[in-house]
């Protein structure tokens, strides 16, 4: 009423279901800073890459530092001083991203799943190499094959994407990598960077996956990036003030200990692996991608 002495509560029926998809905008600001800084001259900007790569794309004259292998002799002797020629990373190429959707991605770290923070990752990934005119295709997995999108690099790709990730849920079950990498294998035979986003948390599941790994090898490039727990720096960091305190501190020595020797064994199968907290994802993936496009390791 007027005199405001009353409350009435309200229940309304939500009959609609309203479909949230990951938000571009959710990089932190310090990180894109960072990831703009390393692709200011070629991506999001739209301006060509000045490093190395394997598509030539002009002439100029020599400066300190430039490698002398890429000298141009002829336009050299030509114009009596030295020339180089410029490179720009090769484009059309391929990344897929591959996300775990098991048991272990439906822990809760920073406020969100972690299959929530890969999805989030995965979006800004793909916007940042679509950007630089590569394809990009995404594949989710459990105990099966749960999306698989081909790789495109069309103007609506990315929002395909975001679309058919909507509806992804963690399972509790065991990731199947072996049948998610040979699935994808047959699907794409063209060499692709596969940027794998999973969780690692004992060494049965360590294992499945170095084995499916060795089934991407040679002929594709994985990227593994392993979620772990912020929580667990905040652990390690805090004095010990009981006994539990320093039982589950040893408890997390080990679980440490082993994902170190995980992903050492996944770079000696070949894949550049990595071990991130939430809040690092995004600005990895992207990191690493560039650097992949810088050293022409596609």
């Amino acid at each position: 009423g007027p005199l405001r002495l009353i409350e009435r509560p309200l229940h309304v029926p939500a009959s609609e279901e309203i479909r949230v998809l990951p938000c571009l905008q959710t990089l932190r600001y310090p990180d894109l800073i960072a990831y703009r800084r390393r692709a200011r001259h070629w991506g999001l900007r739209q301006v060509k890459w000045r490093e190395r790569g394997r598509d030539f794309e002009s002439l100029r004259e020599y400066i300190d530092g430039d490698d002398p292998r890429h000298i141009h002799w002829k336009a050299s002797a030509r114009l009596d001083r030295p020339i180089v020629q410029e490179y720009q990373p090769e484009k059309n190429q391929i990344v897929m991203i591959a996300v775990d959707a098991g048991r272990l991605m439906g822990a809760v770290s920073e406020g969100k799943k972690k299959l929530d923070h890969a999805l989030e990752a995965s979006a800004h990934l793909a916007h940042a190499a679509l950007a630089g005119g590569d394809q990009v295709g995404f594949l989710a997995f459990a105990d099966r094959i749960l999306l698989f999108i081909p790789p495109k690099k069309t103007r609506g790709q990315l929002q395909v994407i975001l679309e058919g990730t909507v509806a992804l849920r963690s399972a509790l079950v065991e990731p199947r990598y072996e049948e998610a990498f040979l699935w994808f294998r047959s699907q794409v035979r063209r060499r692709s960077l596969v940027v794998i986003f999973t969780d690692l948390m004992d060494e049965l599941a360590s294992d499945n996956l170095l084995e499916a790994v060795a089934l991407l090898r040679p002929r594709h490039l994985p990227l593994c990036m392993a979620i772990r727990d912020s929580e667990w720096d905040d652990l390690m960091n805090r004095p010990p003030t009981s006994a539990m305190d320093v039982y589950e501190r040893s408890v997390l020595q080990e679980t440490i200990r082993q994902r170190r020797k995980a992903i050492g064994k996944l770079q000696q199968k070949g894949a550049i692996a990595m071990d991130l907290p939430p809040r690092l994802l995004s600005s990895n993936a992207m990191e690493h991608y560039l650097d992949v496009k810088r050293r022409g390791l596609l």
